[in-house]
């Protein structure tokens, strides 16, 4: 079976051959704290026991805001550290659960819940981990509609079936005035504008596991948007029952898919076409992806760059938000009321959308949805009245994409850090 394949090198790479984050070969995999990382959460952060930083692998740091009180869910803790901070900023009436699949790092994980909770000083732990996948989430024992808040730190990368841990978070996030965002962090890759391409599979003649000689099938896909056409294809080529990851593109639009444990751990083969993650997340349910954050992921190894060929990456942070399917569509005006901590004089809702304290802005109804149903509802004053330019359908934020953005970013002369910080403890 396929997906117990996936299953066991990654269990295998993160459990038994990373044993620090040092250990890692690239940046997707490991953590930068960002600029943008408030005072509280930098300071959740560096309490965190020295040993579970060591043990961390996590791509990028998720911390949403307005956290007090909320019932959370990490999506791969790994071995702890999300968990931990979130643990000192839900606060004691908070709770947090981390999910794993890799019995090493939960481990590490379990160890050091006791000390985390003493530091704090907790009567009670207000976190726990269990095991289980992420694409079953209902059959580790988590309940539909329980959690306010998910973070992922991505890990989807990791799984064989990206849908299926999409629908889960669904369906276990809260709805209408329960509900709470899914933060979520992954790295997409773009396509070559090519017109034609070749999708071939090639296997190692010995093992039929990594990237070797010799061509298994290939299938020819042309037209002028190409990226449409492929879509769902592009990411895994069918041979027999199992889907062989994509690790590399080419000159001339070739394909390459291997089985490579290392490009699959270290977050690399199984990375979304951003489109893709886009059409799924609406496909399950969720409101429009929301970019947050986009930094550079480079490929400087040179041994890696011959696997991965003209591919690029990014490391994107998106809000996406459980709403209500009978939503009344209303655009409104906003005014943020600047009580949501270590965010007094603004808060940034996205890469579009910043709120001043005290001013009113003009959102579509999609946003005003967000607002009302969400754990910032108290945070703002809405007007529901035509405001300015504002669109009644649903979003009037365009689908964006994250490496035009980040182009864009760039050519503007801001300073955007590599998702990664070396082997700094915890950044």
């Amino acid at each position: 079976m396929c997906d117990k394949a996936v299953y066991d090198q990654v269990k295998d790479y993160y459990g038994k051959k990373v044993k620090k984050t040092t250990d890692l070969k690239l940046s997707a995999c490991t953590v930068s704290a960002g600029t943008g990382m408030s005072k509280h959460a930098k300071e959740a952060l560096a309490s965190v026991h020295e040993e579970v930083c060591k043990k961390y692998y996590g791509c990028g740091l998720v911390i949403p805001e307005g956290l007090e009180g909320m019932k959370m869910l990490d999506l791969g803790s790994g071995s702890g550290q999300d968990c931990f901070v979130l643990s000192k900023l839900v606060g004691p009436e908070g709770y947090v659960v981390g999910i794993d699949m890799t019995q090493e790092q939960l481990d590490v994980a379990n160890q050091y819940i006791d000390y985390h909770t003493k530091l704090y000083d907790y009567k009670n732990p207000n976190v726990k981990f269990v095991k289980g996948y992420i694409e079953r989430l209902t059959e580790a024992g988590l309940e539909e509609n329980s959690f306010d808040i998910i973070i992922s730190n991505c890990v989807i990368n990791l799984s064989p079936d990206k849908r299926a841990v999409l629908s889960q978070s669904y369906k276990i996030l809260k709805m209408k005035m329960q509900l709470k965002g899914h933060h979520f962090n992954t790295v997409v890759k773009i396509k070559s504008e090519s017109q034609k391409f070749l999708m071939n599979s090639r296997l190692d003649s010995k093992s039929g596991r990594n990237a070797g000689t010799g061509v298994v099938q290939g299938d020819y896909f042309e037209g002028d948007d190409v990226k449409t056409q492929v879509a769902h294809k592009i990411h895994y080529f069918e041979r027999g029952r199992c889907q062989y990851h994509l690790t590399g593109l080419r000159a001339g639009g070739t394909y390459y898919f291997s089985f490579s444990q290392t490009t699959i751990g270290e977050c690399i083969s199984g990375a979304l076409y951003w489109k893709d993650f886009h059409e799924l997340a609406g496909d399950v349910g969720f409101s429009q992806a929301r970019i947050v954050s986009v930094s550079p992921i480079p490929v400087d190894r040179e041994d890696f760059r011959k696997i991965l060929g003209d591919i690029q990456f990014v490391s994107v942070t998106y809000r996406l938000f459980k709403l209500p399917p009978d939503y009344q569509k209303t655009p409104a005006q906003a005014i943020y009321n600047g009580e949501i901590t270590d965010h007094e004089n603004e808060f940034k809702f996205d890469h579009q959308l910043t709120f001043l304290t005290n001013e009113p802005v003009c959102i579509d109804s999609e946003t005003h949805a967000i607002l009302k149903y969400s754990r910032f509802k108290d945070e703002f004053m809405i007007r529901t009245q035509k405001c300015g330019t504002t669109g009644e359908g649903d979003s009037c934020s365009a689908v964006i994409n994250p490496f035009e953005l980040l182009k864009t970013l760039q050519t503007s002369g801001k300073t955007i850090a590599n998702a990664c910080c070396g082997g700094k403890k915890c950044c």
